[in-house]
């Protein structure tokens, strides 16, 4: 019995998985990879990949872009944090301009590594800190899952 209490509380509030469905994250997560996130984890950097939850409460993979109080835009497919073009060698397909936007003390911005297939910060705002679940710490590939 407390075998189980023990893993039910673990999986409920510090650790969970989940299989990916979507391929937003391409090429960093692949559809039906699983993935290993931490709920105990409530800092945050940029590259970090998250789980969140959309408008229709669906759990969302994204990578954090820009930290809460900096501005983030995109020129002819770069991104600028705070006006200085970051690297991304993780993307997959081009990143559409938009106008700078000045993150407020609380809120992220996050993007799909797959540019092009990714319903995002771009389309729904910044998140709140609030808004996130955890942190994703381990990426099972599908090929190697038998969850």
């Amino acid at each position: 019995m407390i075998v189980c209490s023990a893993i039910l509380f673990s999986r409920n509030f510090m650790y969970d998985y989940q299989r990916v469905i979507g391929v937003s994250m391409m090429k960093t997560i692949e559809e039906n990879d699983i993935i290993i996130i931490n709920k105990m984890i409530k800092n945050y950097d940029k590259k970090d990949i998250i789980v969140l939850k959309d408008s229709k409460n669906n759990l969302v993979v994204k990578r954090i872009i820009a930290l809460p109080g900096e501005s983030i835009s995109c020129e002819e497919g770069d991104i600028y944090i705070n006006d200085k073009k970051i690297v991304e060698d993780y993307i997959v397909g081009e990143t559409q301009s938009f106008k700078k936007i000045k993150l407020k003390s609380n809120e992220y911005f996050v993007m799909g590594d797959n540019r092009e297939n990714s319903i995002d910060s771009r389309e729904y705002g910044p998140i709140q800190k609030e808004e996130i679940i955890g942190k994703v710490i381990k990426i099972i590939e599908k090929k190697d899952s038998k969850i």
